[in-house]
């Protein structure tokens, strides 16, 4: 039985096997709530991408890591009202994506 983890708001899958089995386990306990692949959530009433929205950074340095926030974005400092984010990817290559 593993120890009960007081689990941030964001937790992201990692290639560390011991944490993804920790992730597996407070999945099937109803701790973690999976929200896109290898993303999930430890608030498990809040809609989903009202908690995203919030959290958004942390996600996309996730996601893209070194990316580059620009163009409207960078100017409001936020997606737009529609969600729409624009980002300059320093890297094509499909292998340097988080995770």
């Amino acid at each position: 039985m593993e120890k009960n983890i007081r689990w941030p708001l964001l937790v992201f899958g990692t290639s560390d096997p011991a944490l993804n089995r920790q992730v597996r386990g407070a999945r099937q306990r109803g701790e973690l709530r999976e929200v896109a692949a290898r993303i999930y959530l430890s608030d498990l009433t809040t809609a989903p991408e009202v908690l995203i929205r919030k959290n958004w950074l942390p996600v996309v340095q996730h996601l893209f890591p070194g990316a580059l926030i620009s163009h409207r974005s960078q100017l409001e400092g936020q997606p737009t009202a529609q969600g729409h984010l624009f980002l300059f990817l320093l890297s094509c290559d499909p292998s340097n994506r988080g995770g």
